[in-house]
């Protein structure tokens, strides 16, 4: 039995709207017209065309997107507390990783991590 493939979450999301490959490709890949944001999806499929087509065939999965974790001197952040706005902002850090904030995007942890000389990590989730 064929194996589905995996597939980013912002491609499922488009071939959940079409009934065919073909008119997928039609519709978001080769129409040329400002209303159609497909640059992201047209350079994901020359890069995984026979990806694309198995999803098509054999079933997909979505991918999990990467999450990622701030550390710093072996602590992880879980966030920050200001119980009133005239008080200091507080950064809070523990050393179980299962309790850090997890953030879903790589800006978000870097922008973070810029306050307290933080480092940015991947994680499994």
């Amino acid at each position: 039995e064929p194996q589905k493939v995996k597939v980013p979450a912002f491609v499922a999301e488009k071939m959940k709207r079409y009934k065919s490959a073909l008119w997928m490709l039609s519709s978001e890949y080769f129409d040329t017209s400002s209303e159609v944001d497909s640059d992201e999806l047209a350079n994901w499929i020359d890069q995984n065309s026979e990806k694309f087509f198995r999803a098509w065939l054999d079933g997909y999965e979505v991918e999990e997107e990467p999450k990622w974790v701030v550390k710093s001197n072996r602590l992880y952040f879980t966030g920050i507390t200001q119980l009133t706005a005239r008080e200091p902002i507080t950064y809070n850090f523990t050393t179980d990783e299962n309790l850090a904030h997890v953030f879903d995007d790589k800006e978000s942890a870097e922008k973070e991590a810029s306050f307290f000389d933080g480092a940015v990590e991947q994680v499994e989730v």
